[in-house]
């Protein structure tokens, strides 16, 4: 957890750094033009956007969106509508396309540790040879044995430790299916699995602990996409 809270307080205080440019930025007007003014509100509000689509917070997405309208009305022909206008169109907007559109997030899931469920940890499922891990907020290790086909990856602000020393690869190819941000991964992979690697990175690392190359003729593919993270990859 030490790594996802120092993670957390890393991107925070890059805002505050970035917000106080933007703030000084403004008062000395070094720049000019319609879209320059009100820097560190819209970038509030920038950021929030962000916040609230990768959430899919629909309402409060749209809510965030005018708010910036309002900022830069007169930069995009909007001079003459006023702000209450903006905002009566935005809550009926966000109103609507919340009732239309139903996003599902699991935002907390649960490992069941003897008799004590403990939330923000991890949950895994497993359907025949495909195996699925969750992980939001949490550190996790799981050991993987017998055969799989398809390993889904799914972590936000995690630690995760995956151990494949003892698995099997039920076809001459398989595939690691990664959905991870802001998190830390370590895999233990058998030397003798060659590694494809088709990783989207976004601000992400991967280090290699031992050979890139596997010594066998099967090979796991990475697929999907690690934004601020770093993946690990030791060979056992």
């Amino acid at each position: 957890m030490q790594k996802i809270f120092r993670r957390f307080f890393t991107t925070l205080g890059i805002i505050f750094v970035v917000l106080a440019i933007l703030i000084l930025v403004d008062a000395l007007h070094i720049l000019t033009g319609p879209w320059a003014n009100h820097l560190g509100l819209t970038f509030l509000f920038l950021v929030g956007l962000i916040f609230c689509i990768r959430w899919r917070l629909v309402f409060s997405s749209v809510l965030f969106l005018s708010f910036i309208l309002m900022l830069h009305k007169a930069g995009i022909g909007m001079a003459t509508v006023s702000n209450w206008t903006i905002l009566g169109i935005a809550i009926l907007a966000g109103l609507g396309l919340a009732l239309i559109y139903h996003p599902h997030i699991n935002y907390v899931k649960k490992l069941i540790k003897g008799d004590e469920p403990t939330p923000f940890a991890t949950f895994e499922d497993q359907d025949d040879d495909v195996i699925t891990i969750h992980s939001r907020f949490s550190d996790t290790t799981r050991n993987i044995s017998g055969e799989f086909t398809r390993i889904n990856l799914d972590t936000h602000f995690s630690d995760v430790d995956l151990h494949l020393d003892d698995a099997i690869l039920a076809t001459p190819t398989a595939t690691i299916q990664f959905d991870c941000k802001s998190s830390s991964l370590q895999l233990y992979i058998p030397l003798e699995w060659n590694i494809e690697d088709q990783l989207q990175k976004v601000g992400s690392t991967i280090d290699y602990n031992g050979s890139e190359n596997g010594t066998g003729t099967k090979t796991v593919y990475f697929t999907g996409k690690i934004a601020a993270s770093s993946l690990e990859i030791t060979r056992v």
